[in-house]
């Protein structure tokens, strides 16, 4: 009796931790997508780049003035021109460039107790690259 007792116990503690993650992670999403709504909604062109000119963040203003697609104007000193992009795509088995939210996924799920048995693996978020 007592035996159940505890599990019933612990359980009662998983299922209450688990909530509590849920509830953490649904208002950091909540407070993400309101920082970006309100960057979005300013008026000015609105970004953040590193010293090495590389850019991290643009907002919708700053897209709309370029005319430049998020993928487009975050790559655009990495791959250079649509042909290079094209290319680069091309050896991708999805047939896509991947996205910084996917990439943040993985970062996210590897920092999680979700991955709390996973030890010394490199995860490929390369679109099938590594697989080949």
């Amino acid at each position: 009796m007592k035996a159940e007792l505890v599990e019933t116990t612990d359980a009662a503690v998983k299922v209450e931790l688990l909530r509590d993650e849920l509830v953490a992670e649904d208002a950091l999403r909540r407070g993400e997508d309101y920082l970006r709504l309100t960057i979005d909604t300013i008026p000015v062109l609105a970004w953040c780049s590193r010293p090495d000119g590389w850019n991290e963040f643009l907002n919708r203003r700053w897209l709309d003035y370029t005319g430049l697609t998020i993928e487009a104007a975050l790559l655009k000193r990495f791959i250079g021109n649509e042909e290079k992009k094209a290319a680069l795509v091309s050896r991708v088995p999805l047939k896509r460039a991947g996205l910084p939210e996917e990439v943040a996924q993985a970062i996210v799920f590897l920092a999680s107790d979700k991955a709390s048995f996973i030890t010394g693996a490199s995860i490929a978020v390369d679109g099938g690259k590594l697989a080949g």
